[in-house]
């Protein structure tokens, strides 16, 4: 049986006699963030960069657990398809629902619960900009990962080796 918690995906058979402790972000000791501060956060090319909190919203995400025993707890309210969620709200726990995937199939569902998640808009060095959640956004001084350390991008490395390059009398 496979368990999905925050996006990664466990051997449920395998958790009984590991602690999830050294593989998650000890929560409790996150800290908010606040506009104007110096983050670092994964681009949409999959690498890390420092970048600055510009804007601070909140966002609605459903739970609901799959006919087949998976369950979400990331999904839009227009996930939904029985049901116009931004005119009745939330449906009540336990309702059964249709919900339309990321693959464009629609499966059955019980939904479980309605989460408001605080969300950061960060913009980065080349004035991209993107919404992520706590879980994904790290402080200067958190202790990162080495998945983030390793798709981590200084500004120096990444403004300086063109130049580098244009001149050859650097080389």
């Amino acid at each position: 049986m496979w368990l999905f918690l925050d996006g990664i995906c466990y051997v449920a058979a395998l958790m009984s006699d590991l602690s999830l402790s050294p593989l998650q972000r000890n929560k409790a000791g996150m800290r908010e963030l606040s506009v104007g501060q110096k983050v670092i956060c994964k681009n949409k090319n999959g690498r890390y960069y420092q970048c600055e909190v510009i804007k601070l919203t909140k966002a609605t995400f459903y739970e609901v657990n799959f006919d087949d025993g998976s369950f979400s707890d990331n999904l839009f309210p227009e996930d939904i398809v029985n049901r116009d969620c931004a005119q009745l709200g939330p449906p009540p726990q336990g309702e059964v629902v249709q919900v339309r995937w990321t693959d464009g199939l629609v499966y059955g569902a019980k939904f479980v619960a309605a989460h408001v998640i605080q969300m950061y808009q960060v913009e980065f060095e080349d004035g991209s900009q993107l919404t992520a959640k706590r879980d994904d956004v790290y402080t200067l001084d958190e202790e990162l990962p080495k998945r983030v350390k390793s798709r981590l991008v200084s500004s120096y490395v990444r403004f300086s080796k063109p130049l580098l390059f244009r001149d050859p009398s650097l080389l």
